[in-house]
């Protein structure tokens, strides 16, 4: 005998128009038929599914998105990575403490923040349609403290700056860890995961050469100021590069929601 789902006419199924072609197969399979407004159509994808409102948003805005994110990891990563490099910051807390245990204390600091906080932004920005306002609090609260690392190095006593150092390190860390999930969500609403693995290249690519140009730059600030002022000095210009990063995010154009 045939197989179920193979349609016979003397089988006696009514050639309606709802019973032809695959509407034969769903009755042999005890299913409705499928509606024709549920068929694939010319611009659906390979599952049949046609783009949603959104999926054209994201893909109006990507050209302008795209160029956004890479000039925030273009001037964002450097600025970061130029304060939060391990010459910089851990050469600046050795002189400061005369040991180097201070510099040990202060990235296990960091790195406790950075541990403990994904969960909690994960938490705060679950629900939420738009993600962006997260991504640029967060990235506030970040280079607010590389501004108080600056006017410490700048301002403060060195018998009471690494003490408040270490706060603000600690602080930066579990600013940069909820900065992080905000991040990684808003990148995945508004970039195609096709586009997100080149986009990401570009920005470590580009903001890698900016560093060996910009730590140029602090490391003549540090031998004409001297300590601690020529740290101070090098921290402000890693804020200000961060600070100019932030605002491609504040430009960007957030969607409600990207469905891969």
């Amino acid at each position: 005998p045939p197989p179920p789902f193979f349609f016979h006419a003397a089988a006696g199924i009514p050639a309606s128009v709802a019973s032809r072609g695959l509407g034969d197969v769903y009755k042999r399979q005890g299913k409705p038929a499928r509606p024709p407004s549920a068929r694939p159509s010319a611009g659906s994808d390979s599952s049949g599914e046609l783009p949603t409102s959104t999926d054209r948003q994201t893909e109006q805005n990507l050209p302008f998105n795209f160029r956004l994110l890479l000039v925030h990891g273009l001037f964002g990563q450097t600025g970061f990575r130029l304060v939060n490099a391990p010459t910089f910051l851990p050469d600046y807390l050795s002189l400061l403490a005369g040991s180097n245990s201070a510099v040990g204390i202060a990235r296990a600091l960091q790195s406790l923040g950075l541990f403990l906080s994904p969960l909690l932004s994960a938490a705060i920005i679950e629900g939420h349609a738009r993600v962006k306002r997260f991504t640029v609090l967060f990235g506030i609260i970040q280079r607010i403290q590389i501004l108080l690392l600056a006017l410490t190095a700048l301002l403060v006593p060195p018998q009471y700056a690494i003490l408040v150092i270490w706060l603000v390190i600690g602080i930066w860390g579990f600013a940069n860890g909820m900065q992080r999930v905000a991040f990684n969500v808003l990148m995945a609403k508004t970039i195609p995961p096709a586009r997100r693995g080149r986009l990401v290249g570009l920005r470590n690519t580009a903001s890698g050469f900016t560093i060996l140009i910009v730590s140029l730059g602090g490391g003549v600030l540090v031998q004409q100021y001297g300590f601690p002022e020529g740290y101070g000095l090098t921290f402000l210009l890693g804020f200000a590069l961060a600070c100019l990063g932030l605002l491609a995010i504040v430009a960007l154009r957030d969607c409600l929601l990207y469905t891969s």
